[in-house]
């Protein structure tokens, strides 16, 4: 069985697999969950917090991004914010090392 990597794998191993237990609060799921959709518009992780949030704990990319997103943009607390971007940053996040570049330039104040 492979790993589901997109909302639509996620819901169909759902759908599926009540019995073996693949949902978000497993780890292996939750850390390899691809949540790009996501990614491309954060505003949308507060719909699925839940999810996110379980993504998060398993130290999931995407996930770090969103939180950090979310954190800095929203929710304005920019240090928790920072804190999120830079793991996903330094972990190799295309999105991530883009913003926190430039945050780390003084470019947030632009946007």
């Amino acid at each position: 069985m492979s790993k589901p990597t997109s909302f639509l794998d996620y819901f169909n191993t759902i759908i599926t697999c009540k019995k073996l237990s693949l949902g978000s609060e497993n780890f292996s799921v939750a850390k390899n969950l691809n949540l790009s959709p996501l990614v491309k518009q954060p505003a949308l992780a507060n719909r699925y917090n839940t999810l996110v949030n379980s993504c998060l704990k398993a130290n999931n990319l995407d996930a770090h991004f969103l939180k950090g997103m979310l954190e800095y943009f929203q929710s304005q607390n920019q240090f928790l914010g920072l804190h999120h971007i830079r793991i996903a940053s330094k972990s190799g996040h295309l999105q991530g090392r883009y913003v926190y570049g430039v945050l780390l330039s003084g470019g947030a104040t632009t946007w």
